[in-house]
């Protein structure tokens, strides 16, 4: 599994939890049981995304940093349809690890096969360290 620039996701700068910024990240779920849902964007907000979902029913759907969301691109936009595979994590709360935007083609990569998010380590505004 690649991201559009060729990079393995699991291929992550570090091993540490955070952005630099002071703001609790997510921790990975090593054991976590994937899956895979459809649904449609209902909203798009600063920190994510709120799909409607068959599966799950609604999921407000957490990018990650702005920085890490904007590098790679990917857009999304109200009734745009989505796969997302991800994750239920602690206390309940749905860990997406990646979000293709089917009318776009475009995916948005998260989290590695460990659930770590791949921006953990990166540093404040997504730093070139």
């Amino acid at each position: 599994m690649r991201d559009s620039n060729g990079r393995p996701l699991w291929a992550g700068p570090g091993e540490e939890q955070g952005n630099g910024s002071g703001v609790p990240q997510p921790q990975a779920m090593e054991n976590a049981e994937w899956v895979t849902v459809s649904g449609s964007v209902v909203a798009v907000n600063q920190p994510g995304l709120i799909v409607d979902t068959e599966e799950m029913g609604q999921l407000n759907l957490q990018l990650g940093p702005p920085w890490f969301a904007g590098e790679q691109e990917v857009t999304f936009s109200p009734g745009d349809t989505v796969t997302i595979v991800g994750f239920e994590g602690e206390g309940g709360m749905f860990q997406t690890g990646q979000i293709a935007n089917d009318i776009t083609g475009a995916t948005l990569y998260l989290r590695d096969p460990n659930g770590r998010p791949l921006w953990a380590g990166r540093g404040q505004g997504g730093g070139n360290n």
